[in-house]
C-alpha cells in the first residue's frame, strides 16, 4: 500500500513539474511592445487608423491583415499603402496601438503594388 501512495505522489510531482516547465515557455501575448514587419495596405486620416499585412509578430499574434490605432498624427500621415515597415505594437490589453514605424521598402509589383 505505501508503493501506490509513493508512486501516487511520484506522478502528481512529475506532472507538476511538467507543466509548470510548459507554462513557462508559453508566450501569452500580454501588455507590452512588439516589433512587426508589414506592407501597409491602406491608412484612414480621418479615424486614426492603418491596416498592415504583418508577418507573425512574435510572442503576440501570428501573421494576418488587421486595423491598428495611431494616435499619432504626423505618423500616420508619413504612412502610404505599398510601404513596407518595421513598426512598433503598444498592446494595451485592450487596443493594438502602431507607435513608431519606419519605412524600409516599397512592396514587390508582383505582389499587386505599383512600384
Amino acid at each position: 500500500m505505501g508503493f501506490l501512495s509513493r508512486r501516487t505522489i511520484s506522478c502528481v510531482l512529475f506532472l507538476f513539474v511538467v507543466f509548470s516547465v510548459l507554462g513557462c515557455e508559453r508566450k501569452d501575448g500580454g501588455p507590452g511592445r512588439y516589433s512587426a514587419h508589414g506592407v501597409v495596405e491602406d491608412v484612414d486620416l480621418e479615424n486614426g487608423q492603418i491596416l498592415i499585412d504583418h508577418e507573425d509578430v512574435e510572442g503576440l499574434m501570428p501573421a494576418m491583415t488587421m486595423n491598428f490605432a495611431v494616435s499619432d498624427q504626423d505618423l500616420l500621415a508619413r504612412l502610404a499603402p505599398g510601404q513596407v515597415i518595421d513598426f512598433v505594437i503598444h498592446f494595451t490589453g485592450r487596443s493594438y496601438d502602431v507607435i513608431d514605424a519606419h519605412v524600409v521598402g516599397e512592396a514587390a509589383e508582383e505582389a499587386g503594388w505599383f512600384v
